[in-house]
């Protein structure tokens, strides 16, 4: 009778378990950092202007672009994310390591684009004006004034400033092949961070 008994209970536990219905309810981390998430939501539920973002995307790439300035000069990294987000990061190169300034994206806002800048110290709320294959203009609707993208080619665009000062910015490699060709260089004195090959 023993026997029967140890054979029949999980028997009996495992029919209960079955008849059981799952819930539909999602699983979620508490630790998890969803605020990416969240905007991808977010964007989920306003109608997305994908042909926006492909053009923007096409212009400036998944690629990291070396902004040249006359004392300080920095990186921005563009990185898109799903259909309706692309993130923006500027960062600098300090004793061979990268040192983040700021994160930003682009992102919908009504029928525009909007990306809070990074020019200089300061942070311009920009709006899409125009976009092409050739040049991209942003617009700083709070002082009345255009930031003017031109692609020269592939590897080269300029950036024409409210002020008409012009700045080049130039396509480095890779992001993870030129991080660690900047740690590389500093460490052995040096230059092939900005080597193609």
């Amino acid at each position: 009778m023993y026997k029967n008994i140890c054979i029949l209970l999980p028997l009996i536990v495992f029919i209960f378990a079955c008849n059981n219905p799952a819930t539909n309810e999602p699983v979620t981390d508490v630790n998890k950092d969803t605020s990416v998430s969240k905007q991808i939501e977010s964007s989920k539920k306003q109608d997305i202007n994908v042909a926006l973002f492909d053009q923007v995307e096409k212009f400036f790439n998944n690629d990291n672009w070396l902004l040249i300035q006359e004392k300080d000069s920095c990186y921005y990294y563009f990185s898109r994310i799903g259909k309706g987000l692309y993130n923006t990061y500027n960062f600098k190169i300090i004793k061979g390591d990268s040192i983040n300034i700021s994160t930003n994206n682009i992102e919908q806002r009504k029928d525009s684009l909007f990306w809070l800048f990074k020019n200089g110290k300061t942070q311009v709320p920009l709006y899409l004006e125009n976009v092409n294959e050739k040049q991209i203009v942003w617009a700083d609707h709070t002082n009345r004034v255009y930031y003017t993208f031109t692609k020269e080619n592939i590897d080269k665009i300029k950036l024409e400033l409210p002020t008409g000062k012009i700045l080049t910015l130039t396509k480095t490699p890779t992001l993870s092949n030129f991080l660690i060709r900047s740690a590389y260089d500093y460490k052995h004195g040096t230059h092939l961070a900005f080597n193609k090959k």
